[in-house]
């Protein structure tokens, strides 16, 4: 396992990262004029990025928002998809990831003060209530949207199979509650529905951005089952990168927080990633924030030595 950088990895940022002992990074690049990557443009990258001492294991695809629509908007939705699954492939990278982010409640219900003053970000069902305005309506059923997922699927995953790329989705940030649960929120958005959708092609390229974050969201009492859930997934080898984030509180009311005093025992969790096998990137998503620190850097910072920590004493109990 190494420690792994999805945000933050633009060239001007990749000294900032070798100073804080990341070397591994889910980067991406400019669609070409088809919609999608160019083999060149992949291949300038990795070799940029290989020249700095960084090495690119995944690439970011970003959301499939119209890949769910239907039509034409969803059929040329899909070919851009997939040329960008061969494009990743030719030009030799094994590993891309997605989300498909349609929900119905908002990503965040404002924020939290945490120690030194920084903000953390929040969600509550209780205040998703209390403002029915802001949850969004016409929004696919839950039936609609399987069969929708489905019909992707069965679309990309043979060619991230016959081009040897793994598919890594994201699972929906934030989880809504069953009465609130349309589009990917309910689809995506507990354990057994992951699960499902993993069934759907079943595919060695088709698995998981293992985003624990969002899935302690997804749990009553995350720092009791979250494990459990690491090994279900990690066992069947469905993790193909990991967004290593802490929570306090768990499903229907929580709040981000460095990694080190969030309700989940972050060493425990690494033990069982090594226990199933992972060897993968262990990256930061969201951290907390400070005005003194409008892009984060400090708080990832923090995070990466923490990482790094954290595998380091693993090495040493081995």
């Amino acid at each position: 396992m190494k420690v792994g950088c999805q945000n933050k990895t633009a060239k001007s940022l990749w000294p900032f990262l070798l100073r804080h002992g990341v070397r591994n990074i889910c980067s991406s690049a400019p669609a070409g004029p088809r919609g999608y990557w160019e083999v060149d443009t992949l291949r300038k990258l990795r070799a940029d990025a290989d020249a700095a001492g960084i090495s690119v294991d995944a690439l970011m695809h970003g959301g499939l928002y119209q890949c769910v629509e239907i039509g034409d908007v969803r059929r040329r939705a899909i070919e851009r998809v997939q040329g960008a699954i061969r494009t990743a492939g030719e030009a030799g990278f094994g590993c891309m990831l997605y989300a498909i982010p349609i929900s119905t409640v908002p990503f965040s219900t404002g924020s939290v003060r945490g120690r030194g003053g920084v903000l953390c970000r929040k969600w509550s069902l209780e205040q998703v209530r209390a403002e029915p305005e802001k949850i969004r309506k016409n929004i696919l059923s839950t039936d609609e949207m399987w069969e929708r997922l489905t019909y992707l699927l069965e679309r990309i995953v043979p060619v991230a199979a016959e081009y040897k790329v793994r598919l890594a989705c994201h699972p929906q940030d934030p989880p809504a509650p069953p009465e609130l649960g349309r589009g990917t929120s309910a689809a995506l958005g507990t354990v057994e529905g992951v699960k499902r959708f993993l069934a759907i092609c079943e595919n060695p390229c088709h698995g998981l951005c293992f985003c624990q974050g969002t899935f302690s969201e997804m749990l009553e009492k995350p720092g009791e089952t979250i494990y459990d859930v690491i090994r279900y997934f990690g066992r069947r080898k469905k993790i193909f990168n990991v967004h290593f984030r802490n929570i306090r509180g768990g499903r229907n009311e929580f709040a981000e927080t460095f990694p080190d005093e969030g309700d989940v025992d972050m060493s425990r969790a690494l033990q069982v990633y090594q226990e199933v096998g992972y060897d993968g990137m262990l990256m930061p998503d969201h951290v907390p924030s400070h005005p003194d620190d409008p892009q984060a850097l400090q708080g990832f910072a923090f995070c990466y030595g923490y990482i790094n920590g954290l595998i380091q004493a693993l090495k040493t109990t081995v």
